[in-house]
């Protein structure tokens, strides 16, 4: 955009110099306020003259004709992408989901618009986002409780990448769109298997998806839609949302239980305020953060552990300790009286069907 910002005024002043210097428009013979709308301001300088008004004229419309081309690649360049278009380059597998906003465009002001951009088009051009799912586990039988859907990238190689690629959807505000697409899927993929023993659906939500208008009601009208019941969703939040507002989060959260839907507090030991928020607001799950786990192997990580599940116990939620990955991780945790937990010891996070065949297979007693 610096190119025409610079060319514009330049050739305008051209324009007016010629159109002065060959007689064609009267010269300026008073000095009006710049405060005049353009055309009166012309017919004014010029003593009342129509060749002000007819030269201001050629002066906008050549301005507008340099800065439409311009403009034009800066539309596609921009934040304010059309996410119809995307959604309709199968940029997400198996989606027919009506897209719920539509960003305007506009021009960004910062570099990293640009670049969160030029990676969501990346991202439509070299695969697809698909979903995998990471069953919770109880440790006392080794059953299967629920599973967490989980977003990943599939390239057209057939590689699975983790979503690296959230910070660009953040950047370009198109969490909602994000969001949406996930539970919509997750929904619809899981309804088949309802009636498995305990089957428990977690989506992850994020704040910006959480506190827009009419998502309670979105999310109800979705499960009611399918063949799964309140009872059955879980949905997941960060401290990050409720550090965003704690009014509208705490109504949200009411609401949602009041549907049956449970809400779980995940990465849970990782924020400043977590225990702050236990006294606040009621959750069904407390998913305590992998991190802590990762730090088992000294008596100060140990400790904290151990701290952080005392805290979660007092609310009378069910905990659930994620990131665990070997035998000596889950002995200490269920040491603790821990008994759910989700990691790499158990599954990783895979696709729906071989979750499936493992229930299956949980059913039949093999």
């Amino acid at each position: 955009m610096l190119v025409p910002f610079i060319l514009v005024p330049q050739v305008s002043l051209i324009i007016a110099y010629l159109a002065f210097w060959a007689g064609w428009v009267e010269p300026i013979n008073e000095v009006n306020s710049w405060l005049l709308p353009p055309l009166l301001s012309g017919y004014l300088s010029t003593g009342g003259t129509a060749g002000g008004v007819i030269l201001q004229v050629v002066i906008l419309v050549v301005g507008v004709a340099m800065y439409y081309p311009f403009f034009k690649v800066m539309d596609t360049r921009s934040e304010g992408i059309d996410v119809t278009r995307i959604f309709n380059r199968r940029f997400f597998v198996n989606s027919d989901m009506a897209v719920k906003s539509k960003l305007a465009s506009f021009i960004p002001s910062m570099q990293s618009n640009l670049q969160a951009q030029r990676d969501v088009e990346r991202l439509n051009a070299e695969g697809e986002m698909i979903l995998y799912y990471q069953p919770q586990v109880d440790v006392k039988d080794g059953q299967i409780v629920g599973m967490e859907a989980l977003l990943r990238y599939r390239t057209r190689n057939g590689d699975i990448l983790p979503p690296t690629f959230i910070q660009s959807f953040s950047q370009l505000q198109m969490m909602p769109e994000l969001d949406y697409w996930v539970i919509e899927q997750a929904i619809q993929a899981t309804s088949p298997y309802r009636r498995r023993p305990g089957f428990l659906l977690s989506i992850n939500v994020s704040s910006d998806t959480i506190l827009t208008k009419g998502f309670v009601k979105y999310l109800d009208k979705l499960i009611i839609g399918s063949s799964l019941k309140h009872e059955q969703i879980e949905i997941e939040i960060t401290e990050e949302l409720l550090v965003s507002d704690e009014v509208m989060t705490a109504g949200v959260i009411n609401q949602l239980r009041t549907l049956g839907v449970s809400v779980a507090l995940d990465d849970f030991g990782t924020g400043f305020s977590s225990l702050a928020y236990l006294s606040r607001y009621d959750f069904d799950k407390i998913k305590v953060d992998r991190s802590l786990v990762q730090k088992l192997d000294t008596a100060r990580g140990k400790e904290l552990l151990r701290i952080v599940v005392e805290l979660g116990k007092v609310t009378n939620a069910k905990l659930v300790v994620e990131g665990v990955e070997t035998h000596e991780e889950l002995q200490y945790i269920s040491s603790l009286g821990v008994r759910y937990v989700q990691g790499f010891y158990y599954y990783k996070a895979m696709p729906l069907d071989n979750i499936v065949t493992l229930m299956d297979t949980e059913i039949v007693g093999v």
